[in-house]
């Protein structure tokens, strides 16, 4: 199992996300305890239906169907992408305090 995470550039008409890459790294010098860091690399995957979607609502994680997600999904937001055996599994979004 990998985790990456970004941000969503786009969404094609046919479920390609592209997704700017970045790291998440502790940092105990930052006031929330971390940092983002830019890979400076964009990456595609395919958007299935049937794959687990999760957004944040408040604070906490919620499970979203694709239509929602969809809706949901913009630049500002950073996601983790879970990949398993090679491919895309969840799509959750990181909640950023």
């Amino acid at each position: 199992m990998e985790a990456k995470y970004g941000y969503i550039e786009s969404i094609s008409e046919n479920n390609e996300v592209t997704v700017k890459r970045v790291d998440m790294l502790t940092d105990v010098n930052r006031p929330n305890g971390y940092r983002i860091e830019d890979l400076n690399q964009n990456e595609t995957f395919k958007l299935e239906e049937n794959m687990l979607y999760f957004v944040v609502y408040e604070v906490a994680p919620e499970m979203v169907d694709f239509a929602e997600f969809k809706k949901q999904a913009v630049e500002s937001k950073l996601f983790t992408f879970t990949i398993v055996d090679g491919k895309l599994l969840v799509v959750k979004e990181q909640y950023l305090p």
